[in-house]
Formats: structure tokens, sequence, C-alpha cells
């Protein structure tokens, strides 16, 4: 692997990461409130 291609593989990682701590505080928030 060249250091592109971990580059890209790391900000996937982050990006997954990020949206996934957003959808999951988003559920925590929603569903007891419903």
């Amino acid at each position: 692997m060249d250091g592109q291609s971990g580059l890209m593989l790391f900000g996937a990682g982050i990006t997954g990461g990020v949206v996934t701590a957003i959808v999951g505080g988003a559920s925590l928030i929603t569903f007891p409130a419903l």
C-alpha cells in the first residue's frame, strides 16, 4: 500500500466514524423523545 491509498483509507475511516457518531447521537436523542 502506498501513502496515498493509506491516506484515502484513513480519511474514509474518519468520515465514516463521524457520520456514525452523528447518526448514533441523533438516534440517542430522538428515540427517548418519541
